[in-house]
């Protein structure tokens, strides 16, 4: 979510006068109003979000809660753990690459989550050039935790 805040900062700073749309009795600007029309979910408890292998059809942003990614072998056995928390965009690789996901996100109790399919993703990355810039920040901040991991097994 730090991505999105960074540009809604930056959205907020421009020159131009923003888009408005009236959403109850506050308006905001039509960045804001696409952030907050996301499904927000709650998940039961245990729930994959997405799982390793099939084919990526969005993105997703734990804002609170806690979870899980993993990878699995193809026999099933499991090589890779590591835990969620708020604040992650999860199967950006997959939504990016239009791949399937590479690893599977289980959510836990109290988790709350938005959704983003990938075809809006890349819409709003084609409309705001800007945020492409912080996604590959955080994609290269995944292949350095995947690099580490890694050079410490």
């Amino acid at each position: 979510m730090a991505i999105f805040a960074k540009h809604l900062d930056h959205c907020s700073a421009r020159q131009e006068p923003p888009v408005k749309k009236t959403f109850g009795r506050k308006r905001f600007d039509k960045f804001r109003l696409f952030i907050l029309a996301l499904v927000l979910a709650l998940p039961l408890p245990g729930t994959a979000l997405f799982a390793q292998g099939e084919p990526s059809t969005g993105l997703y942003i734990l804002h609170s809660g806690t979870g899980l990614l993993t990878m699995t072998t193809a026999t099933g056995e499991p090589i890779f753990h590591a835990p969620l928390s708020p604040g992650m965009l999860l199967g950006l690789p997959g939504a990016i690459g239009n791949q399937p996901y590479s690893l599977t996100a289980i959510v836990f109790q109290g988790a709350k989550v938005s959704y983003i399919p990938r075809e809006d993703f890349s819409q709003l990355m084609l409309r705001e050039p800007s945020l492409s810039l912080h996604v590959l920040r955080v994609l290269a901040a995944e292949v350095r935790t995947a690099r580490s991991a890694l050079s410490q097994a």
